[in-house]
C-alpha cells in the first residue's frame, strides 16, 4: 500500500479595503505612518490548507472561516470570499464554489 504525502493549498486572505485611509490617531511610530500617500496597505493573512482530490472551493473558505471567522466586528460569510488567482496585482482567474482545488495550478 502506497504512503502519500498530504497535499497543501496555500491561500492568502486579502481584505476587500486591503487599502484604507489613513486616520488621525496613526502615530508617528507606525510605520504606515511614514508612507506618504493617503493610504495605508492592510496585511494579507496566509492559511496553508491540507486538501485532497474532491477538495472544492467551498471546502477551502469553510476552512478559512474555521481559522478565522472575524475580521473586527464583522461577520464573514463563505459565499462573501472569492477564491482567485492574481500575478502582479492583477486577478489572472475566479473559481466557483464547486470548482475543484486540485485542478487549479
Amino acid at each position: 500500500m502506497p504512503i502519500t504525502k498530504p497535499s497543501y493549498f496555500e491561500v492568502a486572505l486579502v481584505p476587500y479595503d486591503f487599502f484604507r485611509d489613513k486616520i488621525d490617531n496613526d502615530s508617528e511610530s507606525d510605520e504606515d505612518f511614514k508612507q506618504e500617500s493617503g493610504k495605508v496597505q492592510t496585511e494579507a493573512i496566509i492559511f496553508n490548507i491540507e486538501i485532497n482530490k474532491k477538495t472544492t472551493v467551498l471546502d477551502i473558505k469553510r476552512k478559512i472561516l474555521e481559522k478565522f471567522s472575524r475580521i473586527g466586528e464583522r461577520q464573514i460569510l463563505p459565499e462573501n470570499l472569492l477564491l482567485t488567482q492574481s500575478r502582479y496585482c492583477e486577478v489572472q482567474a475566479s473559481y466557483d464554489d464547486n470548482y475543484l482545488v486540485d485542478d487549479i495550478d
